[in-house]
């Protein structure tokens, strides 16, 4: 009963270690896919802060 312990555990060990690195094999993939939409997205924040800052203004020179 002690083996098969012991086989279940190693077996669960290896299963995690082999999702570990098949997740980190498609993380590497994903990010050199996406490199171009890297440089995209701080364009994406600049212009989303712009539009807040806009609208945050609108009552103030409406006011004035």
């Amino acid at each position: 009963m002690l083996d098969f312990h012991i086989s279940v555990s190693i077996f669960v060990l290896y299963a995690f270690v082999y999702v570990c690195l098949l997740h980190c094999k498609y993380r590497c993939i994903h990010l050199k896919r996406n490199e171009s939409n890297k440089n995209k997205w701080p364009a994406f924040k600049r212009s989303f802060l712009r539009y807040i800052r806009i609208k945050s203004e609108m009552p103030i020179h409406k006011s004035s």
